[in-house]
């Protein structure tokens, strides 16, 4: 993926960062797109979504291979939900400090 130019990018998140860092709020990795970080964003995105969903994953899986136990999931829906609010607040942090050095 190839970044964008700066002089693609929309004026007023040079002058609001905090914009930035609220569409990171909204949706992680989206600031960093705003911000010409195409490739930072995606990573971003996707794996919050991964960690985010990776509770319902295992679930699924526990599931189709019949297994009876529920130990695993004790120990991996709070580390998902942990894992998950940590990357959201980088992105945000993120995001505010790319469009900050704008």
């Amino acid at each position: 993926m190839e970044e964008i130019k700066h002089n693609n990018i929309p004026q007023i998140l040079k002058n609001y960062p905090v914009l930035a860092a609220a569409a990171s709020l909204f949706s992680a990795g989206v600031g960093q797109v705003l911000c010409g970080r195409v490739t930072r964003g995606v990573i971003l995105s996707v794996s919050s979504f991964l960690v985010t969903y990776a509770y319902t994953f295992v679930q699924v899986i526990l599931a189709l291979l019949n297994v009876s136990t529920t130990m695993p999931l004790y120990v991996i829906q709070p580390v998902s939900l942990l894992m998950s609010l940590l990357i959201r607040v980088w992105a945000v942090y993120d995001a505010y400090e790319l469009a900050s050095k704008l």
